[in-house]
């Protein structure tokens, strides 16, 4: 996206999708990392990781049209929305 010409018009996607991928990254590490159940820490993170993709979803969606690489992340941003609400689920559940 950066090497884009119209770059300026995308820095509020760019900026989402840093975001979302720092989001993500952290929610991965603390799920996988098998350190004990905390319910509280598991729903707020994984909370902030479906915002997070969310609004980079919402964002890219908008690029999509105009751009392969917008195309692929709102793609790759509704699954991840959809496994945070699995995961909520699981976890609350």
């Amino acid at each position: 996206m950066l090497a884009e010409k119209d770059a300026d018009t995308l820095r509020a996607a760019i900026d989402r999708d840093l975001d979302c991928a720092d989001v993500a990254g952290a929610t991965r590490r603390i799920l996988t990392r098998h350190s004990g159940h905390d319910p509280a820490l598991l729903t707020a993170q994984v909370e902030a990781c479906l915002i997070a993709c969310q609004h980079s979803h919402d964002l890219c969606s908008g690029h999509a049209q105009h751009h392969d690489h917008c195309r692929i992340c709102a793609e790759a941003t509704a699954r991840a929305t959809e496994a945070c609400r699995s995961v909520l689920k699981a976890v609350r559940g």
